[in-house]
C-alpha cells in the first residue's frame, strides 16, 4: 500500500481511493515496481530490468507503457501520483507532497 494506491498481489489486482485500475499486464508490472520502492526514485534502466528482465525492448517501449499507465492512474482523479524525472527516473508520491522535480 502507498498513499491511495493498494496493491493485492494475491489476485493481482491495483485499486486508488478504492477504485479498481484496469491495467495492462505491463502495467501491472510497473506499477507494482514503482509502489516496492515509493517515494524513492526508480532509474528507467532499474525499471525495464524489472519488467522485461534481462532483455528490454529495442523501442522505446516503456515510454508507451507509461503514457498508458497515465491515463489510467491519474487522468481519471484530481492529481496525478505518477512523476517523471526526466533523464533520471519515475517515482511515485502523495497527494499532500510538493511536485518536486529533483531525485529523492
Amino acid at each position: 500500500m502507498f498513499g491511495e494506491l493498494q496493491l493485492d498481489a494475491g489476485i493481482g489486482r491495483i485499486s486508488r481511493a478504492g477504485q479498481t485500475l484496469d491495467l495492462t499486464p505491463t502495467g501491472y508490472r510497473i506499477l507494482s515496481a514503482l509502489m516496492r520502492v515509493a517515494p524513492k526514485l526508480i532509474t528507467r534502466e532499474a525499471l525495464e530490468r524489472q519488467v522485461w528482465g534481462d532483455e528490454p525492448p529495442d523501442s522505446d517501449a516503456l515510454r508507451t507503457h507509461i503514457h498508458t499507465l497515465r491515463r489510467v492512474l491519474d487522468k481519471p482523479f484530481s492529481y496525478p501520483v505518477l512523476l517523471t524525472l526526466p533523464g533520471t527516473g519515475y517515482r511515485l508520491m502523495l497527494c499532500n507532497e510538493e511536485r518536486n522535480e529533483g531525485p529523492q
